[in-house]
């Protein structure tokens, strides 16, 4: 038993590194994704509608800066 006891222990730490690597990817995993409650996303939309609703030049802003390039989500100019 004593000539084994070695590859015993190695087997055992590579088992106890695999679960270590399985929970850290599982950790991250869930943490990466953004979980937002649906009362919150319906508060989002309530508030948009709202705006739309009070001014509705905001959202023919918006698509205008969408389709002629500019605002946010533009590509700089090289």
């Amino acid at each position: 038993m004593n000539a084994l006891f070695p590859y015993l222990i190695a087997i055992h730490q590579r088992e106890l590194i695999e679960q270590a690597e399985l929970r850290r990817r599982a950790k991250l995993s869930t943490t990466s994704q953004a979980v937002v409650p649906a009362w919150r996303r319906s508060i989002g939309w309530l508030l948009a509608s709202a705006a739309r609703s009070l001014d509705p030049e905001v959202e023919l802003v918006r698509e205008t800066q969408l389709t002629n390039g500019s605002g946010a989500n533009a590509l700089p100019a090289c």
